[in-house]
């Protein structure tokens, strides 16, 4: 890293300073991984969260928990209204370095199921492109890892992914909205 250089770019060595250093910082809004103590006194653990393929259960939420979008999108208003009036900020970060995640909650498979049939129409369609027997979506369970069913586990990932980038993506209108600077996300 060429220091010299950061700095001309507006950063320091830890990202901060703020405008009397002529350093601009982005503001972390992001809100896919956390909840309100209303809400996780609503809806404790195990409800809700996310779930690894052996099967503990987590402290972060499910993306695909249904209840858990209206409870996201009041608290990124929040922590945007916190620092919309900042000069220093730059641009927002709506997502840092997480992602990847196979989540095996009961309300991702339930949605992986149904993004299943979305994806393939019938099951008929989906056993043909898979070389498999299934009577319904409904018996379809992701599989722990590759080599325990190779197409389901490559949808299964996809499906996480598209399920993470929409809860990313749910919340560039929200900033637009109350950003009047339009600053980048």
């Amino acid at each position: 890293i060429d220091h010299a250089q950061a700095l001309q770019f507006g950063f320091n060595r830890d990202h901060t300073g703020g405008p009397a250093y002529g350093v601009r910082t982005l503001a972390t809004v992001e809100a896919f991984t956390d909840a309100s103590k209303e809400f996780t006194e609503k809806h404790p653990a195990p409800e809700g969260r996310f779930v690894n393929a052996d099967g503990q259960v987590g402290a972060m939420w499910s993306l695909s928990f249904s209840p858990l979008q209206g409870e996201l999108a009041g608290l990124l208003q929040e922590r945007v209204k916190q620092a919309v009036d900042r000069d220093d900020v730059e641009c927002w970060r709506i997502c840092g370095e997480t992602g990847g995640w196979l989540d095996y909650s009961q309300s991702s498979i339930e949605a992986f199921r149904r993004w299943l049939e979305q994806e393939h129409g019938t099951i008929t369609t989906l056993n043909e492109r898979w070389g498999s027997s299934y009577g319904s979506f409904a018996e379809i369970t992701p599989p722990k890892t590759f080599d325990d069913g190779r197409a389901c586990w490559l949808e299964f990932r996809d499906f996480c992914s598209t399920v993470f980038c929409e809860a990313v993506g749910r919340q560039l209108p929200i900033i637009r909205d109350l950003d009047p600077k339009k600053r980048p996300c």
